[in-house]
């Protein structure tokens, strides 16, 4: 018979890449995982598990059952979640944020959290826009704090805050310089992360929309990167005020007046569609409520 507990087997061995950690997840000992692994593909009666590599790996139909595998315990999660007053004992909340959220608010999340249910096993993930939502369509996540420009239709947003951007750069690269539009930002290398970011996004449809080529682009994953190759003078960069106030007001990096303006970021709390006693809907009142009132 199939069992909830192989399901999780499943779930965790993919998530954590490896039986050790799955194991350590679900609090059994690998002996007992393994064999969950084995009775779900023997109840099944399908190849779930591709054997023929030095590491274990999944077959084509092992994908198919994982995907549904996902889905049903989420559902049962969601079953559980209104069947009783939520305390939510030993649920697993993972709740993604971009770098910029992190950097500013990821103690006062993680605490706020934890003082509300304190029963959650709290994972926290930090990416980029568009990676968070993907893994949160996917299930991998249940909460993602983004910029609403990242987020599909169909998940439901909670608005946080707006986050303004200034466009900035090294005082000796920029000295000098007043305003400037598009055509004359070409004359600098802009200092992005890669185009799953809403940075990198925004940017590139900025240039879009006024009709100008791009300059020359240096790529980095990591916000604080992106502000140290800024620093160092290698280009110009829009960061959110929040993130670079503390450089500009030592001096550090020059805020420059670029017309049009970019746009404002409405970041949000993002959920897929379920119960409003749901773990993943109480999670965003929670960080709504943190956030807004530390702003």
């Amino acid at each position: 018979m199939l069992t909830f507990k192989q399901l999780e087997a499943l779930q965790q061995w993919v998530a954590t890449g490896s039986i050790a950690g799955a194991a350590e997840k679900l609090f059994t000992t690998e002996s007992a995982l393994s064999k969950r692994l084995q009775e779900l593909e023997r109840t099944l009666g399908v190849a779930v598990f591709d054997r023929s590599g030095r590491a274990l790996s999944l077959t084509g139909t092992g994908e198919v059952v994982l995907a549904m595998t996902q889905q049903l315990l989420a559902q049962r999660d969601a079953l559980m979640d209104i069947s009783r007053t939520p305390r939510f004992e030993g649920r697993r909340f993972r709740l993604g944020m971009t770098e910029f959220i992190a950097s500013g608010w990821l103690t006062q999340l993680l605490e706020g959290v934890r003082q509300r249910y304190d029963r959650v096993d709290l994972e926290p993930r930090i990416g980029l826009s568009f990676d968070l939502v993907r893994d949160l369509s996917a299930n991998e996540l249940d909460v993602v704090i983004v910029p609403k420009s990242a987020v599909s239709p169909e998940l439901v947003t909670r608005p946080l805050f707006v986050s303004s951007n200034v466009w900035v750069g090294a005082p000796a690269l920029v000295q000098g310089v007043n305003v400037l539009d598009p055509e004359q930002l070409r004359n600098y290398s802009l200092i992005l992360q890669p185009r799953n970011s809403a940075l990198d996004t925004s940017v590139r449809r900025w240039f879009e929309d006024n009709h100008t080529a791009l300059p020359r682009i240096i790529s980095c994953n990591s916000l604080a990167g992106v502000k140290s190759l800024a620093i160092a003078g290698f280009g110009v960069v829009p960061l959110p005020l929040a993130y670079c106030r503390a450089e500009i007001e030592a001096g550090r990096l020059k805020p420059l007046e670029v017309r049009p303006a970019l746009t404002e970021r409405v970041y949000c709390a993002v959920r897929k569609p379920g119960p409003e006693q749901g773990l993943a809907a109480l999670m965003s009142a929670v960080v709504e409520d943190i956030l807004t009132g530390s702003q």
